[in-house]
C-alpha cells in the first residue's frame, strides 16, 4: 500500500445540535420551515439535523477523523436507523456536511437560520456506506460463500452498458 499524506480537520460544535421538524416545536413557540436547498438532488424533507444558528459563535472541538478514528467508516455503516443514534454520532464526530439546506426558525422575538442535513440524506449515506463496505469485504474475501464473481452478482446488477 502507498502512504498518502492527508491532513483532514473537522470542527464539531459542542452544543446546539438537534433534530427539528417542520412546524411548531413543542414548548418553544418556534416554527421551523425550509428556507433554501443548497445541495444538488437533496431530499429536503424534514426532519432536519441543525446545529448552531448561522453566524452564531459556539465552542467547537477539532477532530482529525482519519487519524483519531480509523474504524469510523464501519461505525457509521452500523449506525441504527434512529434519530437518537445519529444525533449521538454527530455530537461525537460532527455532521457530514456544512449544510445541505437552510432552515428558518421564527419565534416570538427572533428569526434564525440554520444550516441543516435532512434525515433522508442520513439514511442514504448510511446505506451507501453499508453497500460500499459489503463490496470491500467481498473483494477482501470476507464471508466467502462461493467464487468472488458469484458473490458480486448477488449485489451488483449488471446491465448492457453498465452496472
Amino acid at each position: 500500500m502507498f502512504g498518502i499524506g492527508l491532513e483532514f480537520e473537522w470542527e464539531v460544535p459542542q452544543e446546539g445540535l438537534r433534530w427539528v421538524d417542520r412546524g411548531q416545536e413543542e414548548g418553544s413557540g418556534s416554527t421551523f420551515t425550509l428556507g433554501m436547498v443548497l445541495g444538488k438532488e437533496v431530499d429536503a424533507r424534514p426532519p432536519w439535523l441543525i446545529g448552531p444558528p448561522v453566524g452564531g459563535k459556539v465552542p467547537t472541538t477539532s477532530r482529525h477523523p482519519l487519524e483519531e478514528f480509523p474504524g469510523l467508516h464501519r461505525e457509521f455503516a452500523e449506525l441504527p436507523i434512529q434519530r437518537k443514534a445519529v444525533l449521538e454520532f454527530v455530537q461525537r464526530y460532527g455532521p457530514l456536511t456544512k449544510g445541505l439546506v437552510l432552515v428558518k426558525e421564527r419565534g416570538e422575538r427572533h428569526l434564525a437560520m440554520y444550516r441543516a442535513e435532512p434525515w433522508h440524506f442520513w439514511l442514504r449515506e448510511i446505506q451507501d456506506m453499508k453497500d460500499a463496505l459489503h463490496l470491500l469485504d467481498l473483494l477482501r474475501g470476507h464471508g466467502k460463500s462461493g467464487p468472488l464473481e458469484e458473490d458480486l452478482r448477488k449485489v451488483i446488477i449488471w446491465r448492457e452498458g453498465g452496472v
